[in-house]
């Protein structure tokens, strides 16, 4: 496969956890509609690695209940296995949709690894809670039921509804959540509020860290899009940890 061009591009984080199928499929159709490369990400928690050199560290073996050592060569072996098997779905399915996709390597935590890959490439963060239970190769009428969009006055805020007025067209999108400081314009309504497809407005949210944090932990969405202006005075531990607790995917817009 080619080198994909960044600049229109998203990138998918992979590391230990995986990614759930229903989210590679429903990954897949949003860049098929948007006719997008796909970068994989395929990330190796250094943190995680140093824990696991520790002499004194352990894990709790669920069907005994035991402690045994947290080795190094253990971890390995079960990164390469998710690894495998999460780069064999998406590779099928890229396949299937004939969708660019490469992958790339890199250390540290999900979210200053992803957003470094480039400036220009906007990332999706799959959930770590929300597995819902889908047949491999089976599609969803409507994979993307809540769509929450977040805009905050930004440049970004124009690509953010031309994605979601893509998703919209395609039929993916049944309920669309505006929220922000101030009322839509009409222009902005009038590019969402079509095909079907029902339009809910908050306008009384304050964009600061801790709303927007908040706003990711307890996600009520199933794809939540962020401009990535709105995400830069909040500390990459902090919103790492907020990613760690969504129950719906994240996508940041560059």
């Amino acid at each position: 496969m080619t080198e994909p061009n960044h600049h229109n591009a998203i990138v998918i984080p992979i590391d230990l956890h995986g990614v759930s199928h229903n989210t590679l499929e429903t990954l897949i159709l949003i860049a098929h509609r948007l006719q997008r490369n796909l970068v994989g990400l395929l990330l190796e928690n250094e943190q995680l690695q140093q824990i696991a050199d520790l002499p004194f560290t352990t894990e709790v073996v669920l069907s005994s209940g035991r402690e045994r050592g947290l080795q190094r060569q253990q971890l390995r072996q079960q990164h390469s296995a998710v690894m495998e098997h999460t780069r064999k779905q998406l590779d099928s399915l890229a396949a299937r949709d004939h969708i660019v996709l490469t992958y790339k390597e890199a250390r540290g935590a999900r979210l200053h690894s992803a957003l470094q890959v480039s400036s220009h490439a906007d990332v999706l963060f799959p959930s770590r809670q929300r597995w819902r239970l889908t047949s491999p190769g089976t599609r969803l009428a409507r994979p993307i039921r809540r769509l929450g969009i977040l805009l905050d006055g930004t440049d970004q805020n124009e690509r953010i509804i031309s994605i979601a007025d893509s998703l919209i067209r395609a039929a993916l999108v049944d309920h669309i959540y505006l929220l922000g400081d101030s009322t839509p314009s009409q222009e902005q309504l009038q590019k969402l509020a079509h095909h079907g497809s029902r339009v809910s407005i908050q306008s009384n949210l304050a964009i600061k860290p801790s709303t927007l944090t908040g706003l990711i932990r307890n996600s009520a969405y199933d794809l939540l899009l962020l401009p990535a202006a709105s995400l830069q005075d909040i500390p990459p531990t902090v919103l790492d940890a907020a990613l760690e607790d969504t129950t719906g995917e994240v996508m940041v817009v560059n």
